[in-house]
């Protein structure tokens, strides 16, 4: 949808809205604050796991800078997470965004995808602000598994329009198993799986190490596909959405082939070079 598409839309929407400010800013300070959480605990759990390493190996690699790797280590994730704080946090006053319902779906301010289909939705729930009073959510929720607030306006003509529309088109209700996202528990059970997948991956590297010489690929595809996340969309199948089983199962196997194989070669190190008193 062009631009001129979508202003002729929008034209002859059958209700238009403006999420207020004050919330755009709630949701702001709400999102910075989220990364910055997330900064601090990925540079926690770094270090904690640098820390547990070099417990383990520096007797036998004690010409590997430890000092450097847990110091220095430890704040690679905030490479990931800053950009987008400071880009919250220097960004001008929000603009308001401007909704509109079309017989397609929802126009939203996105310059990407401005249209949401009605047949990408599942469901809809209607929830007071957690922070601001007098207004209120409706947080539509997609088929892939992702859910998308709306802030819908102060104005409770326009508001009972907005959710007349809604209630026309989808159920009020939370979405089907089969639409959920990713729960905290299946995080837990993807660690419980991750460990004994690093630690048995990491042996069978290092007892067939000299057959695997030349096979460096092979390994590292082997282990993307049965990694532990091959074991885990099984167990998630139909009672979570397919992108969201998909990135989480994907995510597993990228983060347990490169552990197995790290812990394969810092095993073959702390064999290979002589013991010290």
């Amino acid at each position: 949808m062009n631009l001129l598409q979508r202003e002729a839309a929008r034209a002859s929407a059958k209700v238009r809205w403006t999420a207020p400010c004050a919330a755009i800013e709630d949701a702001r300070r709400h999102t910075r604050y989220h990364y910055l959480n997330m900064a601090v605990r990925s540079c926690a759990l770094t270090a904690v796991s640098l820390f547990v390493l070099r417990n383990i190996f520096e007797r036998s690699t004690r010409e590997l800078p430890w000092d450097y790797f847990l110091w220095i280590g430890s704040l690679f994730p905030l490479l990931s997470f800053l950009p987008t704080v400071l880009a919250l946090s220097l960004r001008r006053s929000a603009r308001p965004a401007e909704y509109a319902i079309i017989a397609d779906g929802i126009l939203i301010p996105s310059h990407e995808h401005p249209l949401m289909r009605w047949t990408w939705l599942d469901s809809y729930t209607l929830e007071p602000h957690d922070s601001l009073d007098g207004l209120t959510v409706l947080c539509a929720y997609r088929k892939d598994g992702t859910a998308r607030p709306f802030i819908l306006p102060a104005d409770g003509t326009t508001a009972a329009l907005v959710e007349r529309e809604f209630a026309s088109r989808l159920p009020r209700r939370p979405p089907l198993p089969k639409h959920s996202p990713t729960r905290p528990r299946d995080f837990v059970i993807a660690l419980a799986l991750f460990i004994p997948y690093t630690i048995v991956a990491a042996a069978l590297i290092d007892h067939f190490r000299p057959t695997l010489r030349g096979h460096g690929q092979e390994l590292e595809l082997l282990l993307l596909i049965l990694g532990p996340g091959t074991v885990l969309a099984p167990l998630l199948w139909r009672r979570r959405a397919g992108n969201a089983i998909f990135s989480l199962a994907a995510m597993m196997n990228l983060i347990g082939a490169m552990a197995a194989m790290t812990t394969a070669a810092l095993r073959h190190i702390m064999i290979a070079l002589p013991p010290h008193p």
